[in-house]
This record gives C-alpha cells, sequence and structure tokens, in this order.
C-alpha cells in the first residue's frame, strides 16, 4: 500500500462482556471481522476501524477524512 491510499472506515461490533470466552473479563469487546479488514487492504486501502462514538461530531470528523466506509455485519440499531 501507498503512502496516498484510501482510508476505509468499517464499523467495529460490540460483543458484552458475558459473551466473552474468557469469563474473568469485565470489559466488553469491540472487534472486526479479519475478512474484512484483508479485503480492504487486499484492494489496496487502509483500513481504519471505527469504534462506536457517542457524538454527531465524532461521526463526522471522522466520516470527514475516509475516502470510503464499510457497515461490516453485526448487530445494529
Amino acid at each position: 500500500m501507498t503512502s496516498g491510499a484510501p482510508l476505509i472506515g468499517i464499523t467495529a461490533d460490540v460483543s458484552p462482556a458475558s459473551a466473552r470466552l474468557v469469563k474473568k473479563a469485565k470489559d466488553s469487546t469491540v472487534f472486526v471481522a479479519e475478512r474484512y479488514l484483508a479485503a480492504i487492504k487486499r484492494a489496496g486501502a487502509v483500513p481504519v476501524v471505527l469504534a462506536p462514538c457517542a457524538t454527531t461530531s465524532a461521526v463526522r470528523r471522522l466520516l470527514s477524512v475516509l475516502n470510503g466506509l464499510v457497515l461490516g455485519g453485526g448487530d445494529f440499531d
């Protein structure tokens, strides 16, 4: 990938702490399936994992620097 490669945001999914394989963990996990990252890289772009944002201004700021957006599979409301 070159330094001028497009930045492609990909939404992350959240797994509640109760669903974790490691029962000792108290925090939820934010994740993206590797297949999404690999596909973006194969297309010559740079994947940018987007954690859930609480504010509209944060979302707008992120979108202003990205060249594209992938809405990954998951449980979205």
